[in-house]
């Protein structure tokens, strides 16, 4: 990955507790692996992606995060290259 990082951010902006499922996918559209991010009721999390879910260590895919039934979650993804500079993908709310 010539240093680059990516990360992650997730919040739940209601309420109650919420498990948020994720799957991992290559850049071929295969599954790679599933995961459950748990946050508390206005909880959140920010994490490496390679730290948060092993099997995208070195790869190149997508990571889906589910909306969960009723409670409104939001997404930021990051890239931070060796370089220092970092971008993001536009923060997604899902109600």
């Amino acid at each position: 990955s010539n240093g680059l990082a990516a990360g992650g951010a997730v919040a739940n902006s209601g309420g109650a507790p919420v498990n948020i499922p994720v799957v991992i996918r290559d850049d071929n559209g295969a599954q790679l692996g599933l995961g459950t991010i748990s946050l508390p009721g206005n909880g959140h999390s920010a994490f490496v992606l390679s730290d948060r879910f092993p099997v995208t260590s070195g790869k190149v895919g997508s990571v889906e995060f589910g909306t969960p039934a009723s409670q409104p979650i939001g997404v930021l993804g990051i890239r931070f290259p060796a370089s220092g500079m970092f971008s993001t993908i536009p923060v997604v709310a899902v109600p």
